[in-house]
């Protein structure tokens, strides 16, 4: 089972367990065992996030990024 967080939900933190299918691969001379399904429109492998969460906080991160010589000026301390 996999937990992935995901965006809240009427103020509450979200996570999604996840239940992946396993196959094995039969072939003696087959490198890779197991293949798990994969969601890629959820979320990515190995990732802990949903895609949209990601997505959502990528966009408040470059929303809020400011330009740290404009802060300074603006901020006694840095002067």
């Amino acid at each position: 089972m996999r937990r992935v967080a995901d965006l809240p939900w009427q103020g509450r933190v979200l996570e999604i367990r996840l239940h992946a299918r396993r196959f094995r691969c039969s072939d003696p001379q087959c490198r890779q065992r197991i293949f798990t399904e994969r969601l890629p429109e959820t979320v990515q492998p190995k990732a802990r996030r949903t895609a949209r969460l990601g997505e959502s906080q990528l966009a408040i991160g470059s929303r809020s990024a400011v330009n740290p010589a404009r802060a300074c000026r603006a901020n006694s301390p840095c002067r």
